[in-house]
């Protein structure tokens, strides 16, 4: 493995680290909410562009049982102790590294494990976590990925 993915992973974790606690938070948070009674589904969206932002990367969709979304949420916010975008955006895709499909793999791990100590967990509903316009999904509660 390249030097540079070896140090994009390592600053992965580092920030999702930061992340843990207020993620945990917000995901308890959403369990609270009065969740439209047509949702059959609450897919996590993952929108790696945030980064660079420095907002959270995740949108919460409610979808029904025709996949239409009918309610959207955003989580707050996020206050680091400091500024990953520029960290972030000194990284390049290239044939041998995809930062994007790098951080999608540890942001999923890292996301599941906070998922399963969370109170979602026993709503009535299937959670899944995908790529902003992926065709695939990580089904978070049979941990394994489907096609969509």
């Amino acid at each position: 493995m390249r030097s540079d993915a070896k140090e994009f992973q390592k600053l992965i974790k580092i920030y999702l680290e930061e992340l843990r606690d207020s993620t945990k938070i917000a995901l308890n948070k959403l369990a609270t909410l009065k969740i439209p009674k047509e949702s059959r589904e609450i897919l996590f969206q993952l929108l790696p562009e945030q980064l660079i932002s420095n907002r959270f990367p995740v949108i919460a969709l409610f979808l029904n049982e025709n996949l239409n979304r009918v309610f959207d949420f955003e989580f707050e916010k996020i206050i680091l102790s400091r500024d990953y975008s520029l960290e972030f955006i000194k990284y390049e895709e290239s044939e041998e590294f995809s930062y994007i499909n790098s951080f999608t793999n540890i942001f999923v791990e890292w996301f599941y494990k906070i998922f399963l100590d969370t109170e979602l967990k026993k709503l009535n509903l299937k959670f899944s976590i995908a790529l902003h316009d992926s065709i695939y999904s990580f089904n978070l509660l049979n941990r394994e990925w489907e096609r969509d």
